[in-house]
């Protein structure tokens, strides 16, 4: 009998940690598990493909392929999808002169994407900066972290979704993908995807995971992914 083909996606943010849940040493221990038996891993983050790879190095496993910066940069670089983002440009262009209402912020080196850390006041920026881009009429979303522990904030264009990086994965594959927030929507939508989340995650998350027949977790961030796990994976 042909074995299945399996592919596991995470987000970070939220999902695998949070600001109040550390990755558990046992999710680690999972994911090798799931990998040594031919799953293959991937992690589908708003965080740069560099800091992502620093961050699964100290988790202790390693990803089949990276899609970092909610769909803009890959890795292996290969996999990139080249795309110009004219509405991304004139917002880059015209933000500084809103800088005065935003709360204190400092940058975060992505390549594809406007993102800022604003702490605790990320939801008040976030407010700002998403009326700012409907009086432009521009074609971006605007995705908020709270659970990051440094309130970040990503503004990415329309058409650039960590549901590109299902075009790596084989057509046969069952996908399960665990996240948590807006930027895990679109992926989470696809008709081939099975979503899941933990409890922490958005009510619009929540709602679609168990319209799909996906699993919501009774426990938090990474605490909820190995529940999860365990269940699909025993």
């Amino acid at each position: 009998m042909k074995k299945d083909l399996i592919y596991v996606g995470f987000d970070r943010d939220g999902t695998l940690e949070a600001s109040a849940v550390p990755f558990p040493e046992a999710l680690g221990k999972k994911i090798r598990q799931l990998q040594k038996q031919g799953v293959f891993v991937f992690i589908a983050s708003g965080k740069s493909v560099a800091e992502l790879q620093n961050i699964i190095a100290d988790y202790g496993f390693s990803a089949h392929f990276i899609c970092g910066e909610s769909g803009g940069d890959f890795f292996p670089e290969h996999l990139l999808h080249a795309q110009n983002y004219p509405d991304l440009d004139a917002f880059k262009q015209k933000v500084p002169s809103i800088f005065s209402q935003l709360p204190s912020f400092y940058g975060e080196d992505k390549k594809t994407v406007w993102s800022k850390k604003f702490g605790k006041d990320v939801l008040d920026a976030e407010g700002i900066i998403k009326n700012f881009v409907q009086e432009n009429n521009w074609r971006l979303n605007v995705y908020a972290h709270p659970f990051d522990g440094e309130g970040g904030l990503d503004v990415v264009p329309v058409g650039m979704s960590k549901a590109l990086a299902l075009a790596h994965i084989p057509k046969e594959a069952k996908i399960y993908y665990f996240g948590d927030a807006e930027n895990d929507l679109e992926i989470m939508q696809d008709v081939r995807v099975l979503p899941n989340a933990p409890s922490n995650a958005k009510a619009e998350i929540k709602q679609l995971v168990l319209q799909k027949g996906g699993k919501v977790a009774t426990q938090e961030a990474g605490l909820g992914i190995l529940e999860l796990l365990n269940i699909y994976f025993p």
